[in-house]
């Protein structure tokens, strides 16, 4: 039970250490593509027919997209960030020579870094 109560906390702690360099880093590189990352938002928006509601979830695959973030750790599995919508972003992507960022849950997240 201890040890359960220590891992556990450990991976809350490096989930955390990871999410703010992140934010640090796309900040930092992505600052002056911002339209070009608002316009490809937009593009997965409209081919993937998502309702607007989706435009923040595109945004945020776009600038990690165009940052070149290796992965995005999220709950949500629909919209842009569902399966089938992810092989047309990568062809999307593709055409702009952008490395599309492997989605996992935090769950997956934390057994690939436990492994």
């Amino acid at each position: 039970m201890v040890t359960e109560l220590y891992e556990s906390k450990r991976q809350e702690e490096l989930l955390g250490l990871f999410s703010s360099s992140v934010g640090l880093i796309v900040g930092l590189e992505i600052s002056e593509r911002l339209p070009e990352c608002n316009k490809l938002a937009w593009r997965y928006l409209q081919e993937l027919r998502l309702e607007k509601s989706s435009l923040p979830d595109c945004r945020l695959l776009a600038i990690a997209s165009a940052a070149g973030i290796d992965m995005i750790i999220t709950w949500n599995r629909r919209g842009v960030f569902s399966k089938d919508s992810l092989k047309k972003v990568g062809k999307i992507n593709q055409e702009k020579r952008y490395k599309t960022p492997k989605i996992f849950t935090p769950l997956e997240f934390l057994s690939r870094i436990s492994s």
